[in-house]
């Protein structure tokens, strides 16, 4: 059978969803390890999987995220989310990336299975690491009239009144990405 490991970002969003796959590949004789942070260790082996923790890797707590990451409690929508993908995601690359070249050194996955906002499995990929799978956990960031755009909280509705808001949200941040920022 196939040794398998998953990574994923600490954040139960990202994690739920792989708790049923874990337990498929395991009920079908795979062995997997699970690369996270130590707050969900438990969550990793209740699902049969055999826990990895962060090494290099920041280890936080992501119900504490705006304590671990401070100045992000002051931003709100759009500009909170450039935030996270900068400071949460993408600054825990490197790291990411070493702890996951350094678990499979000692445990020569056949597949790396990582949630696609792990930046550091995309880097372990990309710098030839085993045969990898980014799983999507996160909602598709397609725009139309009966959706708001991605971050801001608001629930599609095919409501007159809120198609124009929509219309009006999407071609605002339309024109911000084109008018160049100081």
């Amino acid at each position: 059978m196939a040794r398998i490991l998953i990574a994923t970002t600490p954040a139960m969003g990202h994690i739920s969803p792989l708790v049923p796959l874990a337990k498929a590949l395991i009920g079908r004789g795979h062995d997997v390890r699970w690369y996270t942070a130590t707050k969900y260790r438990a969550r990793v082996e209740a699902s049969g999987a055999q826990f990895v923790g962060y090494s290099r890797a920041r280890d936080f707590d992501d119900a504490n995220i705006d304590e671990e990451f401070p100045g992000r409690a002051r931003l709100r929508g759009l500009a909170q989310l450039k935030y996270d993908m900068k400071h949460v995601f993408i600054d825990a690359a490197p790291g990411q990336a070493a702890d996951i070249r350094e678990i499979v050194q000692s445990f020569p996955a056949d597949v790396l299975m990582y949630d696609a906002a792990m930046v550091g499995g995309l880097l372990v990929h990309e710098q030839n690491g085993p045969a990898s799978l980014a799983i999507g956990v996160l909602p598709m960031l397609m725009s139309s009239v009966d959706t708001a755009p991605f971050g801001l909280g608001l629930q599609p509705s095919t409501n007159p009144f809120r198609r124009i808001r929509n219309l009006l949200l999407n071609w605002s941040e339309e024109l911000k990405q084109r008018v160049p920022t100081r």
